[in-house]
């Protein structure tokens, strides 16, 4: 709707709810392909103001696994914060591949993770671009190249695992 959300918990939370209860909502038997799904699952985690729940600072900061012994050796209180953000959004993406999978649409879904522009470097902002020259909002390969992946087993399995550099938009 157009009607803003208040609400005390972490908005990727509630993207997250709000994702499963629409998936849940159109799930399909996959031999009945006349009930298609789209949904556009646009997580603004990785953006200024930088913030993430206490809850998942803490246990990245404080926990026992790989994950978490690389997360404290980052210097910066900020680039903690956006580690922290950038993880939430890998929970977001298993969460959404766990939701497809359960209602039996995992294998008919092709989805699409991809950024709209490269990071803010500035120590606020806690984002890097490194090696590439530039930020969001410039010209500079840092403020135009990112990362995407594809997944989908309709994808031909000679393209599967390849890498393409050329221009993408998505």
């Amino acid at each position: 709707d157009a009607k803003p959300v208040w609400s005390d918990e972490y908005s990727l939370y509630l993207f997250d709810k709000k994702m499963k209860k629409m998936i849940g909502k159109y799930a399909y038997d996959a031999k009945d392909s006349s009930r298609p799904f789209f949904l556009y699952y646009a997580v603004g985690n990785t953006h200024y103001p930088l913030q993430a729940p206490e809850d998942v600072l803490g246990a990245l900061a404080h926990g026992k696994d790989a994950q978490s012994r690389s997360f404290q050796k980052i210097p910066s209180y900020n680039r903690q914060v956006f580690a922290a953000m950038t993880y939430l959004v890998d929970e977001a993406v298993k969460n959404l591949t766990y939701t497809l999978e359960e209602t039996n649409m995992l294998d008919d879904t092709f989805y699409i993770v991809a950024s709209d522009n490269g990071g803010n470097p500035l120590e606020t902002c806690g984002a890097s671009n490194y090696p590439l020259r530039g930020m969001k909002g410039y010209f500079w390969e840092g403020g135009l190249r990112v990362n995407a992946l594809l997944r989908s087993k309709l994808i031909p399995e000679h393209v599967r695992g390849t890498t393409y550099g050329g221009i993408f938009s998505v």
